[in-house]
């Protein structure tokens, strides 16, 4: 990995409270630098890293540049805690995940970016009186419907309602993990607090699970961000007790994402501070099959993605498989994302699938302004990284 990557990422490390000389607590507001008195860096290597953090949409996150993010995270943060309580003064059970139940890990909780407000159901069957309450207080429900979640704005803020906590995914083990975490009787969330303002977030071990499975979905599709593992570090390098890491690696283990659930938590511990005693904790054990080449592969891939993973617009999908089986299964899976009532007739899937193809091709040079060609080349080269980890 390159030196400058590596100084990157030790700074990184710094700021989110993790590295050897631990953060002091601070107003974002107030123009002060976080301490890293660990990496002396020359002026030469300052312009560098501040380049390659501009660039990867981290400027926020180095030393003394938090309040840069400080208006948009509290916009946000009540933007979210205001779709909460519609939401519970209705009776509907929800609870912020990411976001600011995040932010409250970090040194400064105005140092974690985020774009949107995400809110989870309890309860897919409420969604339907969500999407009334929240209309009638204000909030302006947007047509797109994704396969997990809705899109509402109100005042220049985007809230994500979320009726399944993510997308469903190819591999059928890793559906069934979270549908046993999320839909079974036992609580799953729990009351919070940040600057005074009590919220409802996830309980630890099911908030891991789903932090793993959230940057899953990223790194199988757009791309898996810097924040993202971030998010992880700061997550398990609070003190939690012995059932959490029990319950967590049991979900992972009933997930098949062994592998892939390691290698987080050994890049995490190398390059962002992860404690050791907290990465022993986790260990599913895969470490064994991990090599120090295949981590650093993927934190090239993580930095490359940038901050919220969207940096490389050729990024699209990954694939499973390789040769046109990949490509055959990755077609199947967004046909059942596009059509979900008629993909249930399986006599009409050759349509589907052409029509599938279609919207691909349409949405490549439309929206995202790139070639097919170009997404499916990017999708093959990640999709070795992607059968290395048994994803």
């Amino acid at each position: 990995m390159q030196k400058s990557w590596i100084i990157f990422l030790s700074v990184i490390k710094n700021c989110i409270g993790n590295g050897p000389d631990k953060v002091e607590e601070q107003s974002a507001t107030e123009e002060k630098s976080l301490t890293c008195k660990e990496i002396q860096l020359s002026a030469e290597e300052k312009a560098t890293i501040e380049a390659l953090a501009k660039q990867r949409g981290l400027f926020p996150s180095l030393p003394g540049k938090a309040y840069l993010n400080a208006d948009r995270f509290y916009a946000l943060m009540y933007g979210g805690l205001n779709v909460l309580n519609i939401l519970e003064n209705n009776g509907i059970e929800a609870a912020i995940v990411k976001g600011v139940s995040l932010a409250a890990l970090y040194p400064l909780p105005e140092q974690r970016l985020f774009s949107d407000v995400d809110v989870l159901l309890r309860y897919e069957r409420d969604l339907k009186k969500a999407v009334e309450v929240l209309t009638e207080n204000g909030w302006t429900c947007s047509d797109e419907k994704q396969p997990h979640h809705l899109s509402f704005t109100c005042n220049g803020i985007t809230a994500e309602l979320h009726f399944k906590p993510v997308r469903p995914f190819e591999k059928r083990s890793i559906n069934k993990a979270i549908e046993y975490a999320f839909n079974s009787d036992d609580t799953i969330f729990i009351e919070e607090e940040l600057f005074g303002v009590k919220y409802k977030t996830l309980k630890p071990s099911i908030f891991g699970f789903y932090i793993l499975i959230h940057n899953l979905e990223h790194f199988l599709l757009r791309g898996m961000g810097v924040k993202h593992l971030c998010d992880m570090a700061v997550f398990w390098n609070k003190q939690y007790n012995e059932e959490v890491y029990k319950e967590y690696k049991a979900l992972v283990r009933m997930a098949g994402l062994d592998k892939f659930s390691d290698c987080m938590t050994l890049c995490t511990q190398e390059y962002l501070g992860l404690s050791n005693e907290n990465a022993e904790k986790m260990l599913v054990d895969c470490r064994g099959v991990l090599t120090q080449a295949l981590l650093e592969n993927i934190m090239i891939d993580i930095i490359d993605a940038g901050n919220f993973g969207e940096l490389e617009k050729d990024r699209l999908v990954s694939l499973r498989s390789d040769g046109i089986g990949g490509m055959v299964s990755q077609i199947h899976c967004r046909m059942k994302e596009n059509f979900p009532r008629l993909s249930k007739f399986f006599l009409i899937w050759p349509i589907l699938w052409l029509a599938t193809v279609m919207i691909f091709i349409r949405n490549n040079k439309k929206i995202r302004g790139e070639k097919s060609s170009s997404i499916i080349k990017k999708a093959q080269s990640r999709g070795r990284l992607v059968r290395m980890l048994d994803i």
